[in-house]
């Protein structure tokens, strides 16, 4: 293995997903140090190598990838040059694999583990949401990697469900591995670098640009031995991840969505063209139970069922002035580790029985109240004890007498990424129920 800063300079004087570069390596026996020390000549010599690229790598200066040696150093990023014993095979035989990767956290052993990406749309809906969260929770808790890109919507709530399983869950990241992106998910970062990984092949301070994140997208499908799109339109950048999982012969999976809905339009394009339907875990991890006997662990789920959320198909209820009344059904199943099985169903105020009006020539008699009802009613209520600090700070949010939507929690001052997160949580636990038209209400 040569010395890592030409690995660090290597890097930093070629293109992320260049083919050309890899060609280079192979050219010069995998060695960083040999293609230092090589002329442009030589690397005019190597097919495929062009003028452009054989003048870049003719910059023999090694002060950038030395201050970059140092500020890893200070700061706790390790570095996984190419040639690395513990590089993961599966990025190393791709034709563009990463020179250098960058990351915080503890690396798994790749190559012996199932690694599933779970990628969608940013423009999350409560379906998608719901389903990403459960299906993770339940791939991370069955010993599934979770790999996702960080990205607002379903990349974090996916994130979060594997957290929650406490899971491993790996970060790929478009821009540099101190740089935050969305900024509002700089609490979900450190959390993944400290019980995850967080994973680029991008420099230190360089900015997220549109053209990193398709580029590391091959990254996500890389590593994993499938690709799950939870929601994605057919321009999404999930749908790029999946185009690289097919060309690099990994699986393809996809949940179904509503015909015409935007979100679904991707995946059920996918599902058209032969991925594999998913509608819970168990989906996934039947392909790869007898694969990995050692490291799946259905019996993890209870009970192990498809987990997936649908909208009961009926006309959506007309809004009243009282609003809605939450009940729920009798079928309603909740197991011990929260997975819903049933949605709950919601009755208008409109449909209770009236009472009799009160004769016209007699005015209705107000009862008074007693003290202790008119103490019991201004008595502050108690939080559940059972709480995360942001579900905690969205349930406090929330008013107890009607319901709110994710934006108006938003405009409180609440990261929406949080709200949406802490929302699912609260609904999973029973403590808030979601009303049509993306209300949420307090369940009390």
């Amino acid at each position: 293995m040569s010395d890592i800063q030409y690995s660090v300079w290597l890097s930093l004087l070629t293109v992320p997903g260049s083919k050309s570069v890899c060609l280079l390596i192979e050219a010069f026996d995998n060695d960083a140090e040999k293609i230092y020390q090589a002329t442009e000549e030589e690397y005019l010599a190597i097919k495929g190598i062009s003028p452009a690229l054989a003048k870049s790598l003719c910059d023999k200066n090694l002060k950038k990838a030395l201050n970059i040696l140092k500020f890893c150093q200070k700061h706790h990023v390790s570095l996984l040059p190419f040639d690395h014993p513990s590089y993961p095979k599966r990025l190393r035989r791709l034709p563009d694999f990463p020179v250098l990767l960058y990351y915080r956290g503890r690396l798994p052993d790749i190559d012996n583990e199932v690694a599933i990406a779970t990628v969608g749309t940013r423009k999350i809906t409560e379906y998608g949401q719901q389903n990403g969260y459960v299906i993770s929770r339940d791939l991370a808790r069955s010993g599934v990697i979770v790999v996702s890109g960080m990205a607002s919507g379903i990349d974090s709530v996916c994130h979060r469900g594997a957290l929650d399983a406490l899971g491993h869950t790996i970060a790929v990241l478009g821009c540099g591995i101190d740089v935050v992106y969305p900024k509002q998910n700089a609490d979900l970062m450190e959390e993944i670098a400290s019980k995850g990984t967080v994973i680029t092949e991008y420099a230190p301070g360089t900015p997220p640009s549109g053209y990193n994140f398709p580029k590391r997208n091959r990254i996500i499908s890389g590593l994993s031995l499938g690709t799950l799109v939870v929601e994605a339109d057919v321009k999404s950048g999930a749908m790029i991840t999946a185009n690289y999982a097919k060309e690099q012969g990994r699986d393809i999976f996809a949940m179904p969505g509503n015909v015409g809905e935007m979100n679904s339009l991707g995946t059920n394009h996918l599902i058209k063209q032969g991925a594999r339907m998913v509608t819970g875990a168990l989906d996934i991890l039947k392909e790869y139970e007898l694969l990995f006997p050692q490291k799946i662990h259905i019996n993890r789920i209870n009970p192990p069922i498809t987990t997936m959320f649908v909208e009961n198909p009926r006309p959506a209820p007309r809004r009243n002035k009282k609003g809605y009344t939450p009940i729920i059904d009798d079928r309603t199943n909740v197991d011990e580790h929260g997975i819903s099985v049933a949605r709950p169903l919601y009755s208008l105020s409109e449909f209770t029985p009236k009472k009799k009006p009160e004769p016209k020539d007699t005015a209705p008699v107000k009862k008074k109240e007693s003290k202790k009802v008119q103490k019991e009613k201004t008595k502050p209520q108690a939080l559940p004890t059972n709480l995360t600090e942001e579900e905690t700070k969205v349930f406090s949010a929330m008013p107890n007498d009607h319901g709110i939507t994710p934006d108006e929690l938003a405009r409180k001052g609440i990261p929406v990424a949080q709200v949406l997160v802490a929302l699912t949580t609260l609904e999973i636990k029973k403590l808030v129920v979601s009303l049509p038209g993306g209300i949420y209400m307090k369940n009390i």
